[in-house]
């Protein structure tokens, strides 16, 4: 399976399903901020993150953010 480059706007208060991807994801922030909720760890704009294949995840914009959160992601494999 290919490679994608997503570029997402998640606004305050966004909640992904739990999921993971077969391959492997490149993460890099805009603006905003953004976290996963399994590791507790903000991401804000500048930040890259490296997410390894099979991860489960679940991405979540806090409700108090004061903006939308602006993420481009580079994806490998399938999403499950």
């Amino acid at each position: 399976i290919g490679e994608w480059v997503v570029h997402n706007v998640f606004e305050p208060g966004f909640q992904a399903p739990r999921h993971k991807h077969t391959g492997h994801i490149d993460a890099y922030t805009i603006r905003g901020r953004w976290q996963y909720i399994e590791y507790g760890v903000p991401y804000e704009a500048g930040s890259y993150v490296y997410e390894p294949a099979l991860s489960i995840h679940t991405l979540e914009v806090p409700a108090d953010a004061t903006e939308p959160a602006e993420v481009i992601f580079i994806m490998r494999g399938a999403n499950l």
